[in-house]
């Protein structure tokens, strides 16, 4: 038999206890109970193999995408029934998979206004240039920036192919330039 990251009946079983522990803990009215370390370790496995898959690998912010997914599976794990499902490997990995889509949508949104500010920039040449100098002075920083935002949004934000309609129709629409635009 192959040996898996994760088991998923360990998991299942690891979960049961901990669902009892913060049903009992509930009833009572205490704080929810910590999940225990194999938990974690889980949680944590399963999330850094979701983060190599093909559209996942080349984000540059992967580390910021795990750390959400570990996030929200301490937040909405005790939703997880053990009388309707067996397979908590699979609940997990929705989890993180929905984790990361949503980071991917954060950042697609963070890029945007980032463009939107460097479109905006407006570089007074008085204080470049003195009267009797012909050259022109420019940054050329935002000058980068602006010539190559498509390049960095392609490398960046390309959103996964198993995405739902919705998320699609949302990409489709043409993005506006404008910062009061992209903020509102």
């Amino acid at each position: 038999m192959a040996k898996h990251y994760v088991d998923n009946k360990k998991l299942y079983n690891d979960l049961c206890v901990w669902k009892k522990e913060w049903l009992e803990a509930k009833e009572k009215n205490l704080p929810k109970p910590p999940f225990t370390n194999e938990i974690a370790e889980q949680i944590s496995e399963i999330a850094k193999r979701v983060s190599f898959k093909p559209n996942f690998a080349s984000y540059t912010f992967r580390e910021d995408m795990i750390g959400d997914a570990i996030q929200n599976c301490v937040s909405y794990l005790h939703n997880f029934d053990p009388d309707k499902s067996t397979n908590a490997f699979a609940y997990v990995t929705q989890i993180v998979h929905h984790a990361f889509l949503r980071r991917i949508q954060m950042e697609d949104k963070h890029l945007e206004i980032k463009k939107a500010i460097v479109d905006d920039v407006q570089y007074d040449q008085s204080y470049t240039k003195q009267t009797h100098d012909r050259r022109h002075y420019g940054n050329s920083y935002v000058s980068y920036l602006k010539e190559n935002y498509d390049q960095m949004r392609d490398q960046d934000t390309k959103l996964p192919k198993d995405t739902n309609n919705s998320a699609d129709k949302k990409k489709s629409k043409k993005k506006s330039s404008s910062l009061e635009e992209v903020l509102v």
